[in-house]
């Protein structure tokens, strides 16, 4: 018996080691091939890249809305203008009047800037993937109830372990074995940090070896403070308005619109509680459950003296209600993805109220019962032509795109759509050089052409009781039958010469395609934009000149918003400038154009549909969608509206007609 005892000693010691080997050997094996593989760096884990502060400048004379301050607040760094909460920051600006309301507009969110007005914001999102926020921190900054109550809840012996807990690990065998499930992990915080970083939350035997060997690892290798700084800046603290949260910084911006050294004892339980489950405790899907567990935090924490007796910082049933109402406006609110989206580029206002603004009229546009579920998106090319002189310059023009997840370079320069209307300037520029004039009259009657292709018929979108109208009420109502005529009297052969110009890309003969002059050709962004520099350009080239007067001028009676297709649309402040603009509507709707100049800023927006086109009509066009954007831009970007006229920069020949 007693020889036996000892041959069994003898052989489990040789597996024990054997197995302690083995697991040596793997751990080098696993973290080597992490590292190999650029994914176990612990240090450039656990700290935040570098950032640059940006300057939002709100210029004089310009307009901002109220919420968008309001949400942006604080994101921003804390200077002279940046007081304890925006509440005090509006009533200073107001009551020394660097801000005011419009009088015109009762109720309205919209404000004037009249002192030029300048924010700092640090440009900084951690988070790689798309639609996600996290801004690292170091430990020291972390509020102390927040790494205090994670531990005392979650990991009470996190200070005495080496990555595992022996105890921990054997009470959760024990529980799974009798449940024959997997019931209770045994985790410990860097076990949990881990599981965040490298692994799944894939319940397997192989990934708990795994984590339980890294986690060996890192406690051998980093102090404690380093590992909850880790964890607290790359734990996920769920979703919120489409944005995944990952670490405490950016879960007290979201939840609270805080940063975390504001954060009262009760709110930093709040988030600690949420830690267990954040997708499961979110307080959108289960707000009893998060009370009951943010209590069972806090009463811990006052019990171990980490939270004074004497706080009176815990919420009442009121106070969870009004935040829960909150978190459902914040829910649908679109800014909250644009700043996420904004912080990793430049130009970040500008981002961020594209991005705020676009989100917002698509959003609108899929509440329409027929256009609910429907995909569509919005593209937006930006050219500053006091900047940028010549077509082919290497300007830095600002383009967004409403769907950052896809490429935004193939997006606006690459993909092309149908243009609907959006060339028929062009046409006229041509016919007004050639002894039309805009008080001729043109006759409303349908035409038909003897094509090649049969015989085709333009008709119009919106029908017109007059049976005859003067070219420059046919140009500013965007009329198909009279462009078609016109160009037919004039010769499609002579009038091709004049697109190809700008259009070398269109079908010829012209004569044998007229339907491009009406939106039967596809284009993108950008190159629409590129053509209306080129006839802007040449529109003032020849006022400069003298050759034309600015009221013969195609771009100066488009110049006038009250008179033209969007007039219906305008807000009334909208209404007191002067700027060129011209909509496109393609078939059925799926491609809705505006174009826009206000004497400096050359913009091109495109909204429409990009999933399945059938021939169901979206029955929206380009002044209710991409017009309504660039309406909302000007009314909230901080940037004036600049005097209508021709730039100087533009009042010298492309090179292609010197």
């Amino acid at each position: 018996m007693k020889r036996l005892i000892l041959r069994i000693t003898f052989w489990s010691s040789i597996l024990f080691g054997f197995l302690i080997l083995f697991l040596a050997s793997y751990s080098f094996y696993l973290i080597g091939d992490l590292n190999k593989n650029g994914g176990f760096e612990f240090n450039a884990i656990s700290q935040g890249r570098d950032f640059r502060n940006e300057i939002i400048s709100l210029e004089l004379g310009s307009f901002i809305d109220r919420k968008d301050i309001e949400v942006l607040y604080p994101f921003l760094e804390s200077s002279a203008l940046i007081t304890s909460s925006y509440s005090e920051w509006l009533a200073e600006a107001l009551k020394t009047g660097s801000l005011s309301p419009i009088q015109e507009q009762q109720n309205s969110s919209i404000l004037q800037v009249n002192d030029p007005t300048d924010l700092t914001i640090k440009m900084i999102n951690d988070c790689d993937r798309v639609y996600c926020f996290q801004r690292k921190m170091n430990f020291s900054e972390i509020p102390s109830p927040l790494w205090r109550g994670l531990i005392g809840i979650e990991d009470s012996r996190f200070l005495e372990h080496q990555g595992v807990d022996i105890r921990a690990l054997f009470r959760a065998i024990v529980a799974d074995v009798k449940a024959m499930e997997f019931v209770q992990g045994g985790s410990t915080l860097t076990q949990q940090l881990v599981k965040n970083l490298f692994f799944t939350n894939e319940k397997t035997i192989t990934r708990k070896v795994k984590e339980m060997l890294l986690s060996i690892y890192i406690e051998a290798k980093y102090e404690k403070e380093e590992i909850l700084q880790a964890y607290f800046n790359e734990v996920i603290w769920g979703s919120l308005a489409g944005v995944r949260i990952k670490g405490v910084y950016g879960a007290s911006l979201f939840y609270f619109s805080k940063r975390p050294e504001e954060l009262t004892d009760f709110e930093s339980s709040i988030l600690s509680a949420l830690l267990k489950g954040p997708y499961y405790y979110h307080p959108l899907k289960n707000l009893d459950g998060l009370k009951d567990r943010t209590t069972l935090v806090y009463n811990k924490l006052r019990e171990d003296n980490f939270i004074s007796k004497e706080d009176r910082s815990q919420w009442s049933d009121k106070e969870w209600d009004y935040w829960k109402k909150d978190l459902e406006k914040k829910n649908k609110d679109h800014r909250y993805k644009a700043i996420a989206d904004s912080l990793k580029g430049k130009n970040f206002y500008q981002s961020y109220i594209w991005g705020t603004i676009t989100g917002e009229r698509i959003a609108e546009l899929q509440q329409r019962e027929h256009l609910k579920g429907t995909d569509l998106a919005s593209k937006v090319y930006v050219r500053d032509l006091m900047d940028c002189a010549e077509v082919d310059e290497d300007c830095e023009d600002f383009v967004f795109y409403s769907k950052q997840e896809r490429d935004l370079n193939l997006a606006v320069t690459e993909e092309r759509n149908q243009v609907g209307s959006i060339l028929k300037p062009l046409v006229y520029q041509a016919l007004f050089k050639n002894n039309f004039k805009k008080s001729d009259e043109v006759s409303m009657e349908p035409i038909t052409l003897d094509l090649k292709s049969g015989k085709w018929t333009p008709e119009e979108a919106v029908e017109i009781d007059q049976p005859m109208i003067t070219l420059e009420q046919a140009l500013k109502k965007s009329k198909n039958i009279p462009v078609i005529k016109l160009s037919n009297e004039y010769g499609f052969e002579n009038l091709e010469k004049g697109l190809d110009y700008y259009i070398p890309q269109m079908k010829k003969p012209l004569g044998e395609y007229p339907s491009q002059i009406l939106g039967a050709i596809e284009l993108s962004v950008k190159e629409i934009s590129n053509i209306y520099h080129k006839f802007i350009q040449k529109e003032c080239m020849a006022l400069d000149l003298g050759d034309q007067d600015t009221e013969d001028s195609p771009l100066f009676m488009l110049s006038h918003p009250n008179e033209t297709t969007i007039s219906r649309f305008l807000h009334p402040l909208m209404k007191t400038f002067q700027f060129f603009g011209k909509t496109g509507t393609s078939n059925y709707a799926h491609d809705n154009w505006f174009v826009g100049f206000n004497g400096r800023y050359l913009v091109t927006i495109w909204t429409g549909l990009e999933g399945v086109r059938d021939q169901k009509s979206l029955m929206i066009s380009g002044a209710s969608a991409s017009y309504k954007i660039y309406e909302a831009y000007w009314l909230r970007s901080g940037k004036a509206f600049h005097e209508f006229s021709c730039p100087e920069s533009l009042i010298r020949l492309p090179d292609e007609e010197q």
